[in-house]
């Protein structure tokens, strides 16, 4: 299995970050409203060093602001976000995880939890915590569209172990074509938003999605299946 395109990966990062700023969303974060107007919040800076491309940087913030606000949960993201873009993924999938356990009603920890799960191949995981994310968030559209990529490379393969098994089949090469079209299909648009302060969804290249933007975040897509 490919890693995730870095571009796309970059771009999925920012886009589930503006989301995050609403406290109706998160609802542990960190009351600032007496920071001096010159003051910059950290999570606006470590989204901002998001944004410009610099994940290491928002990691330093963020990892600096969490020893003064250690729960709050859009720096724990960020910083979550972070790791993924900078290739830490056994590190990445903890921290989402943790958000999993004490957010269990929002949808976008268990997205992007399934999407680094799948960077590094453990696609049985990934559908695992899909399907939490659809059970917080029934009408939570990306987690419904990575669900099926998910499924898509489990069949595709199932289907390269039936084909090294019997090389003869004359059934399992069209099979196999088919699934490896849709799970390699990428998304023609960014998933659908939801209302207002509503986390929405991120967008693939041939792979899940991981988190949106300015009105919602997004998500992050599978990798296309390989050859083994």
């Amino acid at each position: 299995m490919t890693s995730l395109n870095p571009l796309i990966a970059a771009i999925c990062a920012v886009l589930v970050l503006s989301q995050l700023v609403s406290g109706k969303v998160w609802a542990q974060a960190p009351r600032q409203a007496n920071l001096p107007p010159s003051q910059t919040r950290p999570q606006d800076s470590a989204q901002a060093a998001l944004k410009a491309g610099n994940p290491q940087r928002a990691l330093e913030i963020a990892d600096t602001a969490l020893k003064t606000f250690p729960n709050d949960a859009q720096l724990r993201f960020i910083r979550a976000v972070s790791l993924n873009l900078l290739g830490r993924l056994p590190e990445a999938e903890a921290a989402f995880a943790e958000l999993t356990v004490e957010y269990p009603e929002l949808p976008e920890p268990y997205n992007n939890l399934a999407v680094v799960r799948a960077a590094q191949g453990k696609l049985d995981l990934a559908r695992v915590a899909l399907e939490d994310a659809i059970r917080a968030v029934p009408d939570y559209p990306v987690a419904h569209e990575n669900l099926g990529d998910i499924h898509a490379q489990l069949a595709a393969r199932s289907y390269l172990n039936a084909q090294r098994l019997d090389p003869g089949s004359k059934t399992i090469p069209s099979k196999l074509k088919l699934v490896s079209q849709v799970a390699a299909q990428p998304a023609t648009a960014p998933a659908a938003a939801r209302p207002a302060n509503a986390p929405a969804a991120a967008q693939p290249a041939t792979a899940p999605v991981a988190a949106q933007p300015a009105t919602a975040p997004a998500a992050s897509r599978l990798p296309a299946p390989q050859g083994e």
